[in-house]
């Protein structure tokens, strides 16, 4: 039950989109997306780059985690 409470929580920050394959998870704020696919393999992306006059783009570790977190409890049924 705590799993699914802090899934829920936790979604507020997240857009889900079902796709072909596969799931995207974005976050409503940010620039970090995520994507699980049918056999539950999890990749991690940053989006909105592509015309950044910079070469690399900080990667914001506490939402990173957040999104990991999330992906993962999904994955695992919230169990």
């Amino acid at each position: 039950m705590e799993k699914k409470l802090e899934l829920l929580a936790l979604g507020e920050d997240f857009i889900i989109e079902k796709k072909e394959s596969r799931y995207s998870i974005r976050q409503k704020e940010g620039n970090l997306e995520a994507s699980i696919d049918f056999l539950n393999a999890i990749g991690y992306y940053i989006s909105g780059c592509y015309n950044s006059k910079y070469d690399t783009v900080e990667i914001n570790m506490d939402a990173l985690n957040k999104l990991k977190r999330f992906c993962e409890i999904l994955i695992d049924g919230g169990k």
